[in-house]
């Protein structure tokens, strides 16, 4: 309701590496090094530089809250001066390590970029979920069953408690006094993790989520 959302999204592959390589670079894969997983052992060209970097060295302090996995070599590879929330990297203990950071005094030092990064809606999902199986819409491109339909349950369960923990942190931010001076960009790296999407090249697999939001910049509730 507040920010913008863009509808046709893509990323340059469908696997977490590449994907997030090329979101930080600018480049595609087989210009940054990064054709596969960074724990495989792919990594970054020495000439590659990511985008924590630039800003580090541009003034801002860079801090990654949770999940990187563009690197096997630590998060002060890609530029990041502090890296926090390094064991518990699912949504609810990240986007908290997030709102501490947000509600203490260095978050009022800036300017600040801060990733923050969690291991969900990746698979395993917690099995318990209230969610009615008969109430979930099935893609098109799965099989209408109830095991399926089972499956799906425990994926928008990990859904709602990721977008709970996500609306601390922007509740965070709206209580701070530089509500109005942070940019707030949502995305992801690829399709969800079921056939024909997640590690495909069908629009599944590459169309992913983008949300931005910025008071006074961007106008809320529009798609484009």
């Amino acid at each position: 309701e507040s920010g913008v959302r863009l509808s046709s999204y893509f990323t340059a592959a469908p696997e977490c590496t590449p994907s997030r390589a090329g979101m930080y670079t600018g480049q595609f894969t087989h210009q940054n090094g990064l054709m596969g997983l960074c724990h495989r052992g792919w990594e970054f060209n020495s000439d590659s530089r990511h985008l924590a970097q630039f800003l580090a060295e541009g003034g801002y302090e860079t801090h990654l809250f949770g999940m990187q996995h563009e690197t096997s070599q630590g998060p002060e590879r890609l530029g990041y001066q502090h890296a926090h929330s390094q064991d518990d990297k699912s949504a609810g203990p990240v986007c908290k390590a997030a709102i501490n950071f947000l509600e203490g005094e260095g978050a009022k030092r800036g300017p600040w970029f801060a990733n923050v990064g969690f291991f969900d809606v990746h698979r395993a999902w917690n099995e318990d979920t209230d969610i009615d199986p008969d109430a979930i819409e099935v893609p098109p491109y799965l099989p209408d069953n109830s095991e399926v339909r089972r499956d799906l349950t425990h994926f928008h369960q990990n859904i709602k408690d990721t977008d709970e923990a996500i609306g601390g942190v922007l509740t965070a931010i709206a209580n701070s006094e530089f509500a109005d001076n942070t940019i707030v960009i949502f995305t992801t790296d690829h399709g969800c993790p079921f056939p024909r999407a997640k590690s495909t090249y069908y629009d599944p697999g590459i169309r992913i989520p983008l949300v931005m939001y910025w008071p006074g910049h961007f106008d809320g509730g529009h798609v484009h």
